[in-house]
């Protein structure tokens, strides 16, 4: 007799309540941001303490575990604010698709916060301004009457800073400071890679949603090729200016730099390629692009 394997209901595992209810939360923070967000910690830490030795395990657990509950706050209440545009866009995600209420999420958002703040003062009052100063950061982000995703130019602040925050809480967890030379050029370059690059090309495929919930982002104000190119010439600058300091005052970060470097070649040649009004996966190209970018540079850093 054989087992039938594709069958939904027999890989499906009997969840409660309140496991499905995380499940789906998790679903709606993104948890391909949250690890990329991981990363950020990880190689702040590596900075700070390469191959993580002399790191406490307990330590750095906690500040994951405070950090994660953060950002996680940060992306499912983007989540619960984006209910509009994420349905004009056909998100699959479980708020837009009626799965979890935006009642609950916010619920659940108030439970993180609390945990990362929380777990912040564990590990001490440094650590816990750094996640407070996230906290705020994601709230401005989303929040009705402030809302800085509505405009192009407070989209790309808060992914730049959210950025910088991450990993300078990470080298604070490895018991560096925060004036360090490396860190500074790593959290400046990764920063502007984020806002902008990646905060202009997840556009290419949002821009109906984006449209419908009123954004100014920089695809509506200017145009997608005008957008495309912006991300081209960003790309393309970051990249270089990041190597060229490396190589002529940290030479810890040539090998991130050159990793940085090759990705933005194909950022770019993505971006340009494209054609005006493309759907689907194929508008996301460029943004896929600057996301293994960003893995791989990041991930680099704790080889040096």
């Amino acid at each position: 007799m054989f087992v039938d394997l594709t069958a939904p209901s027999r890989l499906r595992l009997p969840l409660t309540p309140m496991a499905r209810t995380f499940r789906d939360c998790l679903s709606e923070a993104r948890p391909v941001v949250q690890f990329v967000f991981f990363v950020r910690l990880l190689a702040g830490v590596a900075l700070a303490t390469p191959w993580l030795h002399g790191v406490r395990s307990e330590t750095l657990l906690l500040g994951a575990l405070s950090w994660g509950c953060a950002v996680m706050y940060v992306y499912l209440f983007n989540g619960a604010s984006d209910i509009v545009e994420d349905r004009a866009s056909h998100k699959d995600r479980p708020i837009a698709r009626g799965e979890l209420s935006r009642v609950t999420a916010l619920r659940w958002c108030q439970g993180f916060a609390i945990a990362a703040i929380v777990t912040g003062v564990l590990i001490g009052s440094l650590f816990a301004l750094l996640v407070l100063a996230m906290l705020a950061l994601g709230h401005a982000y989303s929040a009705p009457g402030i809302a800085l995703k509505r405009h192009c130019l407070g989209a790309a602040v808060v992914a730049a800073l959210g950025g910088a925050l991450t990993f300078l809480a990470g080298h604070l967890l490895g018991g560096g400071g925060l004036a360090s030379p490396d860190l500074l050029l790593l959290a400046a370059a990764m920063s502007a890679w984020m806002g902008g690059v990646g905060s202009v090309a997840k556009d290419f495929s949002d821009t109906e949603g984006d449209a419908a919930a009123g954004r100014r982002t920089l695809v509506l104000v200017c145009g997608e090729r005008i957008a495309r190119i912006v991300v081209a010439g960003c790309a393309l600058s970051v990249s270089t200016s990041f190597t060229a300091a490396a190589w002529l005052w940290i030479p810890t970060l040539r090998f991130p730099a050159l990793v940085m470097l090759i990705g933005s070649l194909c950022v770019a040649f993505l971006a340009l390629k494209g054609r005006q009004g493309m759907q689907g996966s194929n508008a996301r190209h460029p943004y896929r692009a600057f996301m293994a970018t960003q893995y791989a540079a990041t991930l680099s850093v704790m080889s040096i």
